[in-house]
């Protein structure tokens, strides 16, 4: 059985903590997981995600869109036509990520009450 220990003198333990980096840098976004979960069920033209994620403005829309595009989570496809139709949906990465931060939501929603108890307890403890 493998240790933090170990695993830290392993010599893997470098790349090991890349991929939990660039998973918190894809997901940390304020806007990742709205867009993405505006994505779900269909492919979407802007105006239709931007409707779909209140509160984002036009820049920061198309920067996260831009960012999952380049992360491969979603794909854009322009149409050649007059004006030209833009239209996003996840790819298979997306899907996976997209199934990922449900499981994430899942666990939050079973353990909230211990998470509660437990920011309480520490809250307390820091005022007494």
């Amino acid at each position: 059985m493998t240790t933090r220990t170990n695993m830290s003198k392993n010599t893997k333990s470098s790349t090991s903590t890349v991929y939990p980096k660039l998973l918190l840098e894809l997901i940390t976004s304020k806007w990742t997981i709205p867009v993405i979960y505006a994505l779900q069920h269909e492919t979407k033209r802007y105006n239709e995600i931007h409707r779909a994620v209140p509160g984002t403005t036009q820049k920061v829309l198309t920067s996260t869109l831009r960012r999952l595009q380049r992360n491969g989570v979603i794909t854009r496809t322009v149409h050649p036509t007059s004006p030209p139709m833009v239209e996003y949906c996840l790819t298979d990465l997306g899907i996976e990520l997209l199934q990922m931060t449900e499981k994430m939501a899942q666990w939050a929603e079973q353990n909230h009450i211990k998470i509660r108890r437990a920011q309480k307890a520490y809250d307390n403890q820091k005022t007494a």
